[in-house]
């Protein structure tokens, strides 16, 4: 639809399926003209505890804030 456009992202609930081909995915998805945004994205620690699960959170964040800078896109 014309008038529909889209924010991509991974939720930091869902880092647990976090692979190295999906932030290909990722850029690619980011790349068209339609993306507008690099989103839902951030920090959840509420339901994850381990300083692991955090780690892996921090590293999908910056992974994606990368993303956002290179395709001048907010995040």
């Amino acid at each position: 639809f014309p008038h529909v456009y889209a924010a991509v992202g991974i939720h930091p609930e869902d880092c647990a399926d976090w692979e190295d081909g999906r932030l290909l995915e990722l850029r690619t998805l980011a790349a068209e003209p339609k993306v507008r945004a690099i989103g839902e994205i951030g920090l959840d620690y509420y339901w994850h505890k381990e300083e692991s699960e955090h780690q892996r959170q921090q590293e999908m964040f910056r992974a994606q804030m990368d993303i956002a800078r290179e395709e001048k896109l907010p995040a």
